[in-house]
């Protein structure tokens, strides 16, 4: 079953379940595909009515002026969520005070767009935000001070994404047009390694929640790749299906060997890097490019997807579902 919600007016460009309350969505979106317009960052929650389950819209919060392009819950805290947009500035919002629809910080992140933003796993000492921008640069910010910790040189192209390693300290990974996934950490300025991913622009990454060394990326290709970062020189898997780019990737944290994945070809879909055909479901209910998913850290099997078409859906999957609904 899905669950539906829209943003009315607006395209949904990121989505992220709350890491401390289960029931809890975050969605950030635009006006006009984020080419022209404001955006909004709804807060939904999951409700069990009498006819079955239901997306309640708790708050939208405006972004008076700017399209937002990813957000980003807090490891820490419930209600502080912190937010990116095209115009490079940085939002940090209190979600508890819905009487005045204004960040309670706002600082300028990077020259150009951000693509994206990522906290900190709350198993570090410190606690950092990681921003990557179109202009080449990767940045790293105090969650508590809000200053800018230091600035990574090193992509030649957009960078897309970036994300924290659940495993190693301070250390990061993040992906560009200019075809690489790069490792690095907060003791040094330079990359600790350098893949070369496709002949594409490298899109989206994620590292595995169970084993240190495996990584997944995405490309314009639509190729999602699977690698052990102890010996990166080929893929150690590649994942076909995608038409069209694929713009999200992400590990299961409840299942080793799962992937879901996003793309401009309107479909989201679930791999097992573990069997010989790799696809394992298709959903096929978006009539536009789906650019985000995540899964429920509390909820097994339970994932959230968003589009351009102004949907968010939130369904769930098990080994008996995909038997069954296999595309």
């Amino acid at each position: 079953m899905v669950v539906k919600f829209r943003t009315f007016g607006f395209n949904c460009y990121n989505v992220a379940f709350c890491p401390h309350l289960p029931q809890f969505i975050g969605c950030v979106s635009s006006q006009n595909y984020g080419i022209a317009g404001s955006g909004a960052l709804y807060v939904l929650e999951i409700m069990n009515t009498h006819f079955g389950p239901d997306i309640d819209c708790k708050h939208v919060f405006p972004s008076n002026g700017d399209p937002l392009y990813d957000l980003c819950w807090s490891e820490c805290h419930p209600n502080i969520m912190w937010t990116v947009s095209a115009n490079g500035f940085i939002q940090v919002w209190d979600l508890s005070n819905t009487s005045i629809d204004i960040p309670i910080h706002v600082m300028r992140g990077h020259s150009r767009e951000i693509y994206a933003i990522n906290w900190s796993p709350n198993t570090c000492d410190s606690q950092h935000v990681l921003t990557v921008s179109s202009d080449s640069t990767v940045k790293v910010w105090d969650v508590l001070t809000t200053q800018l910790v230091n600035t990574f040189l090193g992509h030649e192209s957009i960078v897309y994404s970036g994300q924290w390693s659940p495993f190693i300290p301070q250390t990061f990974a993040t992906t560009s047009g200019d075809s690489t996934l790069k490792l690095w950490s907060l003791k040094q300025s330079q990359p600790l390694l350098n893949i070369r991913v496709s002949l594409g622009e490298v899109l989206s990454c994620d590292w595995n929640k169970f084993n240190h060394f495996l990584m997944t990326t995405s490309d314009t290709n639509g190729a999602i790749n699977v690698w052990d970062i102890r010996s990166a020189a080929n893929p150690m898997r590649t994942l076909s299906g995608h038409s069209k780019a694929a713009k999200c990737v992400k590990f299961s944290p409840h299942r080793q060997s799962v992937i879901g994945s996003t793309s401009y070809d309107m479909t989201t879909r679930l791999w097992d890097i573990n069997t010989n055909d790799g696809l394992l479901f298709t959903s096929q209910q978006h009539s536009e490019f789906v650019f985000s998913l995540d899964f429920n850290r509390h909820i097994n099997d339970q994932i959230v997807d968003c589009s351009w078409d102004q949907f968010i859906h939130v369904f769930s999957y098990s080994p008996q579902f995909v038997s069954i609904n296999r595309l």
